[in-house]
């Protein structure tokens, strides 16, 4: 798995191609599980803080139903959640749901996730849909700009016989992921041409099989970041197609105390690498990136003061792999900042 943080001096573009639905009024996405595990699943969404409205589409390889949902701790009971599918004669079927326990889910009286669309397209079920942040519903949890624990699961091939959702109606997949939902970014200007980047990379890590890891690797910086100071002005993720699921955050720090002996793809945090490569995490955060974030660009005439004289020739960067499945190894991931 490969998943990559970057450090960029005095840019990060994305492109994407899609089906012949259109996304491109959605600013944000990320991948909820990949072909590999099952089934592409990608969540869209966008905001308006004015109307104090967030708006989804979701697009699942998948022809029977497909659930999206908010819970307060990653699992099923108390979550607030949507259900939909699309019938053999075309007509999208959608509700707002809550689950108040491992149980199929309710139709929630008060309707607040509103259905703008939806459609079956080339084994794919595309659903869009919209909730205000706050809803005054006691079976709807509020969006905020605190992490989010977004839940979601899908039929891979068949639809409920009803809209009363039976056992017999049990997903074929499933999982869970941390998100800013509100935490994103508008679009930075485009990029000048005479930028210098810095990629801090760990490669083909496999992921224990674990529901979570946090995996530490020092860095030793380059020659002409050591020499002189650098600004950065803007950092962001990388991350390897088809790994997008497993990423869930990475930190990059000044490290001191530490020596070439301990650079490399590193660890565990906590019992897989020195002593003083884990304590580096006690030392100043230079960036910092989560699920649902976009890259991070400095205002206009600021920047972060970064090598030269005097300055340290370590830093450190933390990784934060979810592996909800607890699938033995999962993959390998590649990073930059």
């Amino acid at each position: 798995m490969k998943a990559v943080a970057k450090l960029i001096f005095l840019a990060c573009s994305l492109s994407v191609a899609f089906c012949a639905y259109d996304f491109s009024s959605y600013p944000f996405k990320v991948t909820l599980n990949t072909a590999e595990n099952g089934g592409l699943y990608e969540l869209y969404w966008k905001f308006d803080n004015a109307k104090e409205t967030i708006s989804f589409a979701v697009r699942v390889n998948a022809t029977g139903w497909v659930g999206l949902g908010l819970s307060p701790n990653g699992q099923m009971p108390n979550s607030d959640v949507v259900i939909g599918w699309v019938t053999d004669g075309g007509e999208t079927v959608f509700h707002d749901r809550f689950a108040g326990g491992r149980e199929p889910p309710t139709i929630d009286e008060q309707q607040d996730w509103m259905l703008k669309g939806g459609e079956e397209e080339n084994g794919f079920t595309i659903l869009e849909f919209s909730r205000k942040y706050v809803t005054c519903d006691e079976y709807d949890l509020p969006i905020t700009t605190e992490t989010a624990r977004v839940i979601w699961s899908f039929h891979a091939t068949t639809d409920p016989a009803s809209e009363v959702l039976t056992f017999a109606d049990r997903h074929s997949h499933k999982g869970a992921l941390s998100l800013n939902l509100l935490g994103g970014l508008p679009d930075a200007a485009p990029d000048p041409q005479d930028l210098d980047y810095y990629d801090i990379t760990v490669d083909a890590i496999i992921i224990p099989e674990n529901d979570t890891t946090y995996w530490c690797a020092a860095f030793r910086l380059p020659e002409n970041i050591r020499d002189q100071t650098r600004y950065i002005t803007k950092f962001g993720p990388v991350v390897t197609e088809g790994n997008e699921a497993h990423v869930h955050h990475l930190l990059i720090y000044l490290c001191e105390g530490v020596n070439d002996t301990h650079v490399g793809n590193g660890g565990e945090c906590e019992d897989g690498v020195p002593e003083a490569v884990s304590a580096c995490r006690s030392g100043i955060l230079v960036a910092a990136w989560a699920v649902g974030g976009e890259v991070f660009v400095y205002p206009d005439n600021v920047a972060y003061p970064f090598g030269g004289e005097g300055f340290t020739q370590y830093v450190l960067m933390e990784l934060h792999y979810d592996n909800p499945a607890m699938i033995s190894g999962a993959a390998t991931i590649t990073h930059n900042v």
